[in-house]
């Protein structure tokens, strides 16, 4: 199987973004092979802990597409 990025370009981490993780916690995939990367405004942390990588990369106050 390949390595999959999912890349979510965000103002900050909210309910909508926790939801999400969630469905991509019951994807029947290799958990391993999963990087979600979340790029919010600024440094946040995730409280909960995923089976899957999770990095948060801070852009700043940027469009979306930049983001991307």
């Amino acid at each position: 199987m390949k390595k999959v990025s999912i890349i979510i370009p965000v103002k900050k981490i909210n309910n909508y973004i926790k939801e999400s993780l969630s469905y991509i916690e019951k994807l029947e995939y290799e958990k391993s092979l999963i990087e979600v990367i979340i790029l919010p405004d600024n440094d946040e942390k995730m409280e909960k802990n995923y089976s899957f990588n999770i990095r948060i990369i801070p852009t700043g106050n940027i469009c979306p597409g930049a983001k991307r």
